[in-house]
């Protein structure tokens, strides 16, 4: 049976979240700073082919993986910054087609107007596991290498102590992956569906999730919804470097548990729809997707099941203004 056990105005940090801005760049932004990237690569590779002269201090191999990272983050960040403008073109073309609905141009809200409905933020995520996979493989090859050519001493067992760390970072990037690679093949791709758009302070959230492949092998099912600030923050490397951060804090304002999935949705859990209705607060924030740091309403649906849980989020319409 379901139940409600609405954790009214409980605030924290949300690690791991899933968030909506991806990076602290974006666009044109992102696109110029991974064609540079790329840049470089195809440098390492005319300098291994001898096209571009230069000593080389490491053997054609290591120069090749050094150049293959820089390739792997290059193109991630291009496409990143591509996937950023055609998103922003699309919320502008409905914001240009529906002028009485300005809030169109916040973000891609008309995959949530009907099926097959809006991705989770999750959906494809192995993708990027997989390229992150290749560059720790690398960073791993070539930190074998260096251990192995470099000097002895305290040097030497620094060096060696570095490379078991990138042992550790590999077995946990290929952890996740595995996850990820599996969650997907168990649930396919979830969307959202919204009734009504947009939702307004004091209205109720009428929506339906879909699994293509059904929420029967799902346990226990926590259904939440949530408003999420991004902020960026700016933290110190391991080398002392500074780099920015993207850190959420989240209020959970209302949610649902449904301790029997089979029993609460009937047919619906083998095929897939799980009905959505939540109150939006009288006082809630007007959602800003596109803006750098984001703040938006979030329904997180988490489901507990033997093997891979399945976790997926969704941006929610809230517009008021």
């Amino acid at each position: 049976m379901s139940q409600n056990t609405a954790p009214v105005g409980v605030e924290g940090e949300l690690p791991n979240y899933t968030t909506l801005s991806r990076t602290t760049i974006g666009g044109w932004s992102a696109i110029l700073f991974g064609a540079l990237t790329i840049g470089m690569s195809v440098y390492i590779g005319l300098a291994v082919l001898g096209v571009v002269g230069g000593t080389k201090h490491a053997p054609d191999w290591v120069l090749r993986l050094c150049g293959l990272v820089f390739g792997i983050g290059g193109v991630m960040l291009s496409v990143y910054g591509v996937v950023d403008l055609i998103i922003a073109r699309r919320s502008a073309r409905d914001a240009m087609l529906h002028p009485e609905d300005p809030w169109r141009a916040d973000y891609v809200w008309s995959s949530a107007m009907g099926k097959p409905g809006m991705k989770s933020r999750e959906s494809g995520w192995w993708v990027m596991s997989l390229l992150g996979m290749l560059i720790v493989v690398c960073f791993t090859m070539v930190s074998t290498w260096v251990s192995m050519t470099g000097p002895g001493g305290f040097v030497g067992v620094f060096l060696w102590f570095m490379s078991a760390v990138m042992y550790l970072c590999f077995f946990l990037f290929g952890w996740v992956f595995v996850k990820q690679v599996l969650a997907a093949f168990r649930y396919g791709t979830p969307r959202v569906v919204y009734e009504t758009m947009p939702i307004r302070a004091g209205e109720v959230l009428n929506g339906r999730v879909l699994c293509p492949r059904g929420f029967g092998a799902l346990d226990r099912v926590t259904i939440t919804l949530r408003h999420v600030v991004e902020r960026y923050e700016r933290v110190s490397s391991s080398s002392g470097k500074q780099k920015s951060k993207i850190r959420c804090r989240g209020i959970a304002t209302d949610q649902w548990v449904i301790e029997d999935v089979m029993k609460e949705l009937g047919d619906g859990s083998g095929q897939g729809e799980l009905p959505v209705v939540f109150l939006i607060p009288e006082d809630a924030e007007d959602t800003r997707a596109s803006a750098r740091p984001a703040r938006y309403w979030d329904l997180e649906v988490r489901g507990e099941a033997k093997g891979v849980d399945f976790v997926h989020r969704f941006a929610v319409p809230v517009y008021s203004s």
